[in-house]
């Protein structure tokens, strides 16, 4: 599992995709980790390219739709686990009432349709 901090670096902002329901951490160093409520921990993601700056990027996925992650953005485990067994979850964008393998009026996906549990 990756760190999210070393002696060398630190992260300069956690940011969220509703499309894949993913946490994601950029450090200062230009790697990006992410991490979901499945796996749990942080694992390597990508290495920003040359010549952009770890604030450019963030700046760059602020643009493309992603935004500053929340506490709580995230269900845990055994909520997801009842969203499955129950047929009824809310999806990425927090709209209620999706079916697992759907999206909501807004095309987002249900949770866990984006985390790939179904």
């Amino acid at each position: 599992m990756a760190q999210l901090s070393t002696k060398s670096a630190s992260v300069i902002a956690n940011l969220f995709s509703y499309e894949s329901g993913n946490r994601y951490a950029i450090r200062s160093d230009g790697h990006v980790l992410y991490k979901n409520p499945l796996t749990g921990g942080w694992k390597d993601w990508a290495i920003i390219m040359e010549g952009l700056t770890p604030a450019e990027y963030v700046e760059h996925k602020l643009a493309k739709g992603w935004v500053r992650y929340r506490r709580g953005m995230q269900p845990g485990y055994n909520e997801l686990r009842e969203m499955v067994s129950d047929g009824v979850c809310s999806a990425t964008d927090g709209c209620d009432s999706v079916e697992s393998d759907g999206r909501c009026e807004h095309n987002f996906p249900a949770w866990p349709l984006a985390l790939k549990m179904i």
